[in-house]
């Protein structure tokens, strides 16, 4: 898995992190996370375990803290129709290597939603749903779901 991510993102890969973890302020266990967000120039931190990016240690760095479930509604919001695309591209791709099944979309709907991004999931699996009875007019706009 991870020679696949580096092999899609090959900027991702932070290095020379390791000396600025001991001057991260936030929980011990995850002061690693925040060294290399900081060493890789990163403006977020992507997690469910917000507890252990408080405000007022990310606050100072300018780097936000933001769960799963948010960061791909605002994704969705800045590019529905990518997303969207992505997420289909992603579940017709599924059991191309043998012996790992085929993923149907409401599958990895399911699996997103359970692993900590339930809102974007439901939204995605009723704009799905809406497209299936009526197809989408081109000059209706797309649905922002979060809020500010």
């Amino acid at each position: 898995m991870f020679t696949s991510m580096n092999k899609a993102f090959t900027d991702a890969l932070v290095t020379g992190h390791e000396s600025l973890t001991v001057e991260m302020k936030n929980d011990s266990g995850d002061r690693h996370v925040l060294a290399a967000a900081v060493a890789g120039r990163a403006d977020v931190v992507v997690t469910n375990n917000v507890r252990h990016f408080p405000r007022e240690v990310m606050d100072p760095l300018n780097i936000e803290t933001l769960t799963p479930d948010r960061f791909l509604c605002l994704q969705y919001d800045l590019a529905p129709v990518l997303v969207v695309d992505v997420i289909k591209r992603q579940s017709a791709e599924t059991g191309r290597v043998e012996g790992n099944p085929k993923i149907s979309l409401d599958d990895l709907l399911d699996r997103l939603s359970a692993c900590g991004a339930p809102r974007f999931a439901d939204h995605l699996q009723g704009l799905l749903a809406a497209a299936k009875v009526r197809p989408r007019s081109p000059t209706t706009s797309t649905p922002r779901f979060v809020q500010p």
